[in-house]
C-alpha cells in the first residue's frame, strides 16, 4: 500500500543512459581487442612457420609504402609551414564553438595565413608516412626499388629516350623500337607507373587543392570587408589549370600509342599549358592594381586557346588525309615499331616454326594392319577422350565415398603416355551432425586418404604416384579451413582412416595463442599444444608466401598439376608475372606476362621448392 514512509524512502531511478553508454563503449573495445588480437596471432603464426618468405614481401611493401608515401605528401616548405588537413581541423572546431552571431570571416582563418609550428610540421611529415603510408604499398615496386639500390639495372637510364620518340619518324623495320624501347621496358612496366602516379597525387594536394583552398579563403575574407579580388583568384585558377594540362601532356609521352599526330598532340598541349601559366603570371602582376578582368582579356585567353587548338586540329587533320594516301610512308614506320614492342611482349621471336605436310597416302586394305604397326608410337598417343567423357568414366571409380570429391581433372604423361588425371578434396559428409560439424572439419577430415585417380584405362594411381596422401591440395575443406591435432595424442588419432600426420607442414602453437587463435581449444584443450595446419590450399599458400605472381587469369584460376619424382607428390604451379603496359609506347595496351617458373608444393608437407624458367628480367 501507499504510505508516506514509502514516499519518503523512495530513491531516485539510475542513470540508464549512462549504463548504455558505458556498454557500447565496452563493447567496442572488445570487438577491437579481438579483431586485433585475431590479426596479431595470425601474423605472428605466419612468421614462426614462414620466416623469411612471409616477412620479405611484407619488407618490399614496407619499403615502396615509405618511398611513394615520401614522394606524395612530404612537404619541404618549412617557411610556410601549410597543412590542408590541420588547417581544415582547426576550422571545423572553430565553427562547432563560435558564437552564432559572429560572421563567418571571423570564424574561418585564412589559409595563407595559417602556419604550424616548426615542430609540429616536421613531426607532422613523419605521421603522414605512418598514417597514410599502407594506401601506398605496392609489393612490385617495393621488390624493384631495392633491385636497383642494390646496383642493378632495370633500365632506367634509358628512360630519357622515350622523349625524342614522338619527334622522330622510326624506319620501317622494328630496330629502331628494339634498340629504343625495349631496353626501357622493365623500369616503364614497374617503376615508371607508379611515381607517376604519386607525383600526379603530389600536385593535385599541394598545387590543386591548396590553392583551392587558399583562393575560398581569401575570398571569404576579402568579400567580408568588401574588396573580394578576382583578378587575384582567376591567375591562380589559370596557373592551377595550366600546370595540370602541362602534367596531362608529360604523361603523354608515356602513351601506348605513338603516331605521326602524336608530336602534334604533345606541342599543342604544353603550348596551351604555357600559355595558360603565362597568362597567370601577367594577371598575378595586374592583380596590384586591378581587381577585375577586363571584357578583353577574357576573350583573349579563350580566343588563344581556341586557336591553338584549332592549329593543332589542322596539323593533325592534314596529316591524316595524307596518311590515308600514302599508308604504309606514313602508317608504316609506326606499324612496324608496334609489332616490335608486341613481338617482345609476346615472346613470339622465341617461337620456331615448324612445317608439316600431312598428305594423305593411299594404302592398300591388306597392309593397314602393318601401317597401324608402324606408326604406333604417333597413333598411341592420339588423345580420345575429352575432359567430360573422362570425368565421367572416373566419377564411378569413387563410388560411394562420401568425405571426398572431385577436385579437376588433368592431362599427365607418364613414360609417353598420356593420362586422364583425377584430383579429389575432402569434404565434410552430409551426416555430419552440426554440433559435431567444428570437430570434423578440422581434426577429422583432413586429408584425402588416396587423392589420384588415373583414366583412359582405368589403372591403379599408386603405379604412378607412391604417396597419394593429400593434405595440401585444392577445394573442398583443403580450400574452407585449418587442420591440427593435439601434440600429445600418442598412438592415439582421430584422423580419417586412422592415419596420424607425422609431416612438417603447420606449426605447434600453446596456449594462449592456441585460445586466440580459436577460442574452442580454451574449453576442448585448455592446456594442450595443437599442432595446426593452414593455407592448405595450394593457390592460398602460393599466394600469400609469393604474392609476386599471377594465380588467376583472364578471370579463371591457374590449374595446378600434380606431379611425382617417384616419391614425393607435388603440384606443379606455374608462376606468371604480368603488368599492364599502358606506359610503354607501341605497345597498343597489350599486357606484359611471362612464365619464369613453376612452384613445386608438396601434398603431404606444403613445402615449396621454385623452379626459374626463362632469362628475362624478372
Amino acid at each position: 500500500m501507499y504510505s508516506a514512509k514509502n514516499e519518503g524512502g523512495s530513491q531516485p531511478l539510475p542513470d540508464a543512459g549512462k549504463y548504455i553508454k558505458i556498454g557500447i563503449v565496452a563493447l567496442i573495445v572488445i570487438i577491437a581487442f579481438a579483431l586485433v588480437g585475431s590479426q596479431a596471432v595470425t601474423l605472428f603464426m605466419n612468421v614462426e612457420e614462414f620466416a623469411d618468405l612471409f616477412i620479405t614481401p611484407l619488407y618490399f611493401a614496407l619499403v615502396s609504402s615509405i618511398i611513394l608515401s615520401v614522394i606524395a605528401l612530404i612537404r619541404v616548405n618549412i617557411v610556410k609551414r601549410h597543412s590542408i588537413l590541420w588547417y581544415s581541423l582547426s576550422t571545423a572546431i572553430g565553427f562547432i564553438n563560435r558564437n552564432p552571431t559572429s560572421a563567418v570571416s571571423e570564424t574561418i582563418t585564412s589559409f595563407h595565413d595559417y602556419k604550424l609550428s616548426v615542430p609540429h610540421f616536421v613531426i607532422w611529415q613523419f605521421t603522414k608516412v605512418v598514417l597514410f603510408g599502407a594506401f601506398f604499398a605496392n609489393i612490385m615496386f617495393g621488390f624493384a626499388a631495392m633491385y636497383v639500390i642494390d646496383g642493378n639495372s632495370l633500365g632506367i637510364e634509358n628512360i630519357p629516350e622515350i622523349f625524342s620518340l614522338p619527334f622522330v619518324t622510326p624506319p620501317t623495320d622494328y630496330s629502331y623500337a628494339t634498340e629504343k624501347v625495349i631496353p626501357m621496358i622493365p623500369a616503364l612496366l614497374i617503376l615508371v607507373p607508379s611515381i607517376l602516379g604519386v607525383i600526379g597525387l603530389r600536385l593535385l594536394l599541394f598545387v590543386g587543392l591548396h590553392h583551392i583552398f587558399k583562393v575560398a579563403t581569401s575570398y571569404i575574407h576579402d568579400a567580408a570587408q568588401g574588396k573580394p579580388k578576382w583578378l587575384n583568384y582567376t591567375s591562380s585558377l589559370e596557373a592551377i589549370v595550366g600546370i595540370g594540362i602541362i602534367w596531362s601532356a608529360f604523361n603523354m609521352f608515356f602513351g601506348e600509342n605513338i603516331d605521326y599526330n602524336t608530336k602534334y598532340a604533345i606541342g599543342g598541349t604544353f603550348v596551351v599549358g604555357f600559355a595558360l601559366i603565362a597568362f597567370s603570371i601577367f594577371d598575378r602582376i595586374r592583380s596590384r592594381i586591378l581587381t577585375h578582368m577586363l571584357k578583353r582579356d577574357v576573350y583573349i585567353r579563350i580566343f588563344t586557346i581556341i586557336a591553338i587548338a584549332v592549329v593543332v586540329g589542322i596539323a593533325m587533320s592534314v596529316n591524316t588525309s595524307i596518311a590515308d594516301a600514302k599508308k604504309i610512308e606514313y602508317l608504316g614506320p609506326y606499324t612496324a615499331q608496334q609489332i616490335g614492342v608486341n613481338q617482345y611482349l609476346a615472346e613470339l621471336d622465341q617461337i620456331t616454326e615448324h612445317i608439316h605436310d600431312p598428305s594423305i597416302k593411299s594404302i592398300s586394305p591388306n597392309q593397314i594392319d602393318q601401317y597401324i604397326e608402324d606408326n604406333a608410337d604417333v597413333l598411341d598417343g592420339i588423345r580420345v577422350w575429352d575432359w567430360e567423357a573422362a570425368f565421367a568414366k572416373l566419377k564411378p571409380e569413387i563410388g560411394l565415398i562420401p568425405y571426398v570429391n572431385f577436385e579437376d581433372n588433368d592431362i599427365l604423361r607418364f613414360d609417353d603416355k598420356l593420362y586422364w588425371t583425377a584430383s579429389m578434396a575432402p569434404i565434410l559428409p552430409s551426416s555430419v551432425s552440426l554440433e559435431n560439424q567444428w570437430y570434423n572439419e578440422h581434426l577429422v577430415y583432413t586429408h584425402v586418404p588416396n587423392g589420384f585417380l588415373t583414366d583412359g584405362k582405368i589403372v591403379d594411381s599408386s603405379e604412378l604416384f607412391e604417396q597419394r596422401q593429400i593434405y595440401y591440395g585444392e577445394g573442398g575443406l583443403l580450400d574452407q579451413t585449418w587442420s591440427g591435432y593435439p601434440t600429445d595424442r600418442g598412438s592415439t588419432t582421430a584422423e580419417l582412416n586412422g592415419a596420424s600426420y607425422d609431416g612438417m607442414g603447420g606449426l605447434e602453437i600453446a596456449p594462449p595463442i592456441s585460445w586466440l587463435f580459436e577460442p574452442n581449444f580454451m574449453i576442448s584443450f585448455p592446456g594442450t599444444p595443437i599442432h595446426v595446419m593452414r593455407y592448405k590450399d595450394v593457390n592460398d599458400r602460393m599466394e600469400t608466401l609469393y604474392p609476386y605472381f599471377l594465380y588467376d587469369l583472364f578471370g579463371k584460376e591457374l590449374d595446378s598439376l600434380p606431379v611425382t619424382d617417384g616419391k614425393n607428390t607435388y603440384w606443379l604451379v606455374p608462376l606468371i608475372i604480368g603488368f599492364d603496359s599502358r606506359d610503354v609506347p607501341w605497345s597498343a595496351g597489350n599486357p606484359y606476362l611471362r612464365l619464369v617458373g613453376y612452384g613445386l608444393v608438396d601434398t603431404y608437407d606444403g613445402n615449396i621448392q621454385l623452379i626459374k624458367h626463362g632469362d628475362d628480367f624478372f
